[in-house]
């Protein structure tokens, strides 16, 4: 196993860690996520494609805890959609590094102790004198191959990490991925934020992406993709506004369920249409992280017959 990948395993290994430490996410795993992914992977043993699949099924394993959400009034019902969102984003996040295992892409609840600090550089919006970033709920970051960058003698994966994006920035990609349970309210943020970095230039001077050290124009690749349950009542159609605004997103739009044409891709899509740059085959990993569960990859905690 090369050195990048090893340093990837670790970060992963980590940011999984970081999700079961989000009371929002580790009650709704204990009481019912946990069970329900196990039962669609039992049997899958040696069968890499069963995880991969997981993206069909990650909506209807959500909703099985999803609570009062908007039939909840005031600050309850409010505290219950926040609840809400950030299981989402947890059980994406959860999904896409048991999918990219074994790659050298790793994704990443947005945490500042674990993502280095080039990358979120490279997003920062600047207002005048303000600056921003994008609601990037989950960062995916994809380092170079080892064979193209001189590695420092370093064993720390969060400091090698950090060594990569800052100096072999341009040989790096980053997928920002936006969640929202709900898909009706939210679909013009990701649309508006993808125009936003997909501009080359700013009618007005005061407005800017990045830094003078670290962009997204200096990036091997950049996407941005919205990831969304949903919960919204009603079929989404091809010409829905909602569809329309997320249709032409540099990263796609996906939800939790089997893809639907002009509408949106399966979850499971993302890694083949966005990172397939991070390793030869998802398959062949996939078939090596089920093999792994029980030992290199029980912090994903799953109990598979």
């Amino acid at each position: 196993m090369s050195r990048v990948i090893s340093m990837c395993e670790e970060l992963r290994r980590q940011a999984i860690e970081h999700l079961f430490q989000m009371s929002s996410f580790r009650k709704s795993w204990d009481a019912q996520w946990q069970k329900d992914i196990s039962c669609l992977l039992s049997g899958s043993k040696n069968n890499g494609q069963g995880l991969i699949d997981l993206g069909d099924h990650l909506s209807n394993v959500f909703l099985t805890t999803k609570g009062e959400g908007r039939n909840g009034g005031g600050s309850s019902g409010q505290a219950s959609l926040s609840a809400g969102g950030a299981g989402w984003e947890g059980l994406v996040t959860w999904y896409l590094n048991l999918g990219l295992a074994g790659s050298r892409a790793v994704a990443i609840k947005s945490s500042k102790k674990l993502v280095p600090a080039p990358f979120y550089e490279s997003i920062r919006v600047t207002y005048g004198t303000h600056g921003t970033n994008t609601e990037s709920d989950i960062l995916v970051l994809v380092f170079p191959e080892q064979e193209q960058v001189d590695l420092p003698d370093i064993d720390d994966a969060n400091t090698l990490a950090t060594h990569l994006a800052t100096h072999e920035f341009s040989k790096c990609s980053l997928g920002v991925v936006q969640c929202k349970t709900n898909w009706n309210d939210n679909a013009q943020i990701p649309m508006l934020w993808d125009m936003l970095y997909s501009a080359d230039t700013f009618r007005n001077n005061k407005i800017s992406v990045g830094t003078t050290s670290y962009n997204i124009k200096s990036l091997n690749n950049f996407t941005y993709s919205f990831v969304t349950v949903p919960t919204s009542r009603g079929a989404f159609k091809a010409n829905s506004t909602p569809v329309l605004r997320v249709n032409n997103l540099s990263g796609g739009n996906y939800w939790g369920k089997p893809s639907k044409q002009s509408v949106a891709f399966s979850l499971k899509e993302i890694f083949n249409n966005n990172f397939g740059e991070s390793c030869k085959s998802f398959l062949e990993n996939a078939n090596k992280t089920m093999d792994n569960l029980d030992s290199q990859y029980a912090y994903f905690k799953l109990n598979v017959d």
